[in-house]
Parts: C-alpha cells; structure tokens; sequence
C-alpha cells in the first residue's frame, strides 16, 4: 500500500500561502530534505508541492480532475508518512485546514478520491485508515 495522500488544486491555490498554512499548524520549510514538512512527537509527513502537468497525465484523469474539481488542475501537494500509518492524523489536519481555504480533489493511499464529508465522518469517528476509500478492504 502507498503511504501517501495528494490533493489537486485550481487557479486559486497559491503554494505560498498553503506553505504559511503549514507553519502556522507547526510545520516548516526544508524539513529533513523535502520542501515542507510536520512532525509531531514520532509522527511525521512530508509535503512536496508541484505544478499540474497536464502532458504528464492520462487524459482520462484530467478529465475526471476537471469534472470533479470544476477547475483546471493547477497544481498538487503531495502528504507523504512512514509505513506507521499514525502519522495520517498530521495528513488529516493539514486536509482540513486546506479545506478552510480552497476548493481540491482528495485523492487517498489507494489513489482513489475521498470526499471532505466522508473525510469528516471517518475524522469524527476517530477511524483509523482514514485515507483509504475501502478501509475494511485489506491490501494486498
């Protein structure tokens, strides 16, 4: 299973400004060589911000990424963690407070979308494998 969760944005995403987001929940720029990181006690996430390139992607996708964010993919931010799948609560926060100011696709573990309310729900419930569109569904 992948360990890692990524959101797409449109135009009005501005990486400077989801970077401050990241340090204001306690992160920082240049954490342990990737462009951004949060850690918390023994739990960690890596965040790695890159621009859309539409030629890099199956056109299918973008499709599916223009219907579901009803925007043009501009860029994605990348929430990488250890194999300890703890550290997805750290994934979990920097999700919602994104939440709070754009519009993205939430793409979980198993590369499917997740919708904020299913998200929310699973937050509420205090789940675990909150990144995973089947989580009853062991991986193989």
């Amino acid at each position: 299973m992948k360990h890692f969760a990524w959101l797409t944005f449109g135009d009005d995403f501005d990486p400077d400004q989801f970077q401050h987001l990241v340090e204001q929940l306690g992160g920082a720029r240049d954490f342990a060589s990737w462009p951004l990181g949060l850690q918390r006690g023994e739990q960690v996430v890596w965040i790695d911000v890159v621009p859309v390139h539409p030629e890099r992607k199956k056109k299918t996708d973008l499709i599916e990424l223009r219907r579901l964010l009803g925007a043009e993919p501009r860029h994605e931010v990348y929430l990488h963690i250890p194999s300890d799948t703890r550290s997805e609560w750290l994934i979990a926060e920097v999700v919602v407070a994104a939440a709070e100011k754009w519009n993205f696709v939430l793409h979980g573990f198993d590369e499917l979308p997740i919708t904020m309310d299913k998200l929310n729900r699973r937050i509420a419930r205090r789940d675990k494998d909150l990144f995973r569109t089947n989580p009853d569904r062991k991986p193989h």
